[in-house]
């Protein structure tokens, strides 16, 4: 995620984020694999893009990822959070 002059520090914070969020992703996905079963969690659409999300975040961060073009991957990241963004603004209704 870092730019043209970016810092080593922003690219280090960015970095840890990344981390992070894919962390809590992976436990979601876990917990919903566990609560759900196998095939009913697959048979969400839903719950296909998240895992394909994730699965590519975890690919993206290990250091194999270095090494595989991700970037379609990556912007399918702005269509999940487009996704959970539709879905507040359903609850609220």
């Amino acid at each position: 995620m870092d730019y043209a002059g970016s810092s080593e520090q922003y690219n280090y914070i960015i970095a840890k984020i990344n981390i992070g969020f894919c962390i809590i992703f992976s436990i979601e996905v876990l917990v919903k694999l566990t609560g759900f079963g196998f095939r009913y969690y697959f048979s969400q659409r839903t719950n296909i893009f998240d895992f394909v999300i994730t699965t590519a975040g975890i690919i993206d961060v290990l250091p194999l990822g270095s090494s595989i073009n991700l970037t379609a991957l990556r912007i399918l990241r702005v269509a999940r959070l487009l996704r959970l963004i539709k879905a507040s603004k359903t609850l609220q209704d």
